[in-house]
């Protein structure tokens, strides 16, 4: 398929739901070329879930797909991906991974 799909994460990303998580974007993965996460209404997210999303990203460049994930930068997950070291605290992309996700900075 050539098509692209957007997939929007929400709630706590976290080593309890990280199978479903794991799931939703490797189906959406087989069955697009071409997959956005949004990640609005994530409230909270761990070590596991940054994890998998990076493994998820690497999965995608492997299989030659397009896999970006957009974060407002106030938001849970932009604090995580920082805290962690994947992404400057201005949303800058630190590692190859993280290149094709975005934080974005909330509307004044």
């Amino acid at each position: 398929m050539n098509d692209s799909f957007s997939l929007e994460l929400s709630g706590e990303l976290g080593l309890r739901g990280i199978e479903k998580l794991k799931s939703d974007i490797m189906a959406a993965l087989e069955a697009h070329d071409a997959v956005a996460l949004e990640t609005s209404l994530v409230e909270s997210a761990d070590a596991s879930a940054i994890q998998l999303l990076l493994a998820a990203q690497k999965t995608a460049n492997a299989e030659g797909k397009s896999l970006s994930l957009s974060a407002p930068a106030a938001g849970a997950l932009a604090r995580t991906l920082s805290t962690l070291g994947l992404v400057a605290a201005d949303g800058t992309p630190l590692v190859p991974e993280t290149s094709t996700w975005t934080i974005s900075k909330a509307a004044a």
